[in-house]
């Protein structure tokens, strides 16, 4: 039982280190989303959007994407004009910078006693923020505007 004031300092440093690090975790998840929303237009006017099988919208149209699918496309249909197919690029968002940026500076003034504990307590937390923004799909941006032209189908 000696050992035991240790034991409760210990897990006082853990708790006062930890609960800061969880209010701020994933900045991309709290501050960008899941998902986003995007405006689709045409020329013309009035195309059916269809995700999969899905009617989605007829533009133009805002529509919400989740940020976590890796492979959206966009199928346009209207009379008279040919269907069009259109794979959305995704890519990193910016706010991925906030994780690794954040995550390592909140052991900055933590009263961690070594450099080697400060850089492992900031690489454990940079992975955690950063796994939670992949895992949620947050750590990654769509389009916010896509224009598609169809064209007239051809009379023979």
């Amino acid at each position: 039982m000696r050992n035991r004031p240790a034991v409760v300092g210990s897990a006082l440093r853990v708790l006062l280190v930890c609960v800061p690090l969880v209010l701020s975790t994933a900045c991309a998840t709290v501050f960008h989303g899941r998902t986003q929303e995007t405006t689709i237009t045409s020329e013309p006017v009035g195309a059916r959007i269809f995700i999969g099988k899905e009617l989605v919208g007829v533009t133009p149209a805002r529509i919400i994407l989740k940020r976590r699918e890796s492979h959206v496309v966009l199928h346009f249909e209207k009379e008279g004009y040919q269907t069009e197919e259109l794979a959305l690029k995704r890519s990193f968002s910016g706010w991925i910078a906030a994780d690794i940026g954040l995550g390592a500076a909140q052991f900055a003034n933590q009263g961690l006693a070594s450099q080697s504990q400060m850089a492992s307590a900031a690489a454990g937390i940079t992975t955690v923020t950063l796994g939670v923004d992949l895992i949620t799909g947050s750590a990654y941006q769509l389009p916010t505007h896509v224009q598609v032209t169809l064209k007239p189908l051809q009379l023979r």
